[in-house]
């Protein structure tokens, strides 16, 4: 494939995509890459995120030890061959014992029932201009016992218009 279409692509800024699903969602049944991977019998990577983008990349199979050790780590078992789905157990103190959360490497969005998001924003409010982030609280993920807070900078999109 060469071009990649929908909403979530329009705000992006970015050079390529890279398809990281399991079999059973590929597109058009697809090989998926990881495929080749499995045949190297290791099916890890991992991604090195910096506040400078053109610092950042993935690496693919395995880990890249000199930036970080395997022990450096914290592992989650995947409960779904289809997504890259962990057991969540809570998200912004809201319990969601026995909901699947999935990890996406593609996605910058955080999405679910509006009941659920509802509780997880609890009314919270941005002005458009977002000078009052600081007024919002972290939202807390925990998967399998381990929490990953997450910021206002990190949850709220800020686009700035006609720049």
């Amino acid at each position: 494939m060469t071009e990649a279409n929908g909403v979530a692509f329009l705000a992006s800024d970015m050079c390529g995509i890279i398809g990281l699903a399991w079999p059973a969602i590929s597109q058009y049944n697809m090989p998926v890459y990881a495929d080749k991977a499995l045949e190297a019998g290791n099916r890890n990577f991992a991604f090195y995120l910096h506040s400078n983008p053109t610092d950042s990349y993935m690496t693919f199979p395995g880990i890249d030890e000199s930036v970080s050790a395997v022990s450096d780590f914290i592992f989650h078992n995947v409960i779904e061959d289809k997504y890259w789905s962990l057991d969540l157990e809570s998200f912004g103190g809201v319990s969601l014992t026995g909901t699947k959360g999935v990890i996406d490497s593609g996605t910058s969005l955080i999405v679910g029932k509006k009941s659920q998001i509802d509780a997880i924003l609890n009314g919270a409010t941005v002005a458009q201009d977002c000078s009052d982030l600081d007024q919002l609280k972290n939202l807390d993920v925990v998967f399998d016992g381990v929490t990953y807070p997450l910021t206002p900078e990190q949850y709220v999109i800020q686009i700035t218009q006609g720049t």
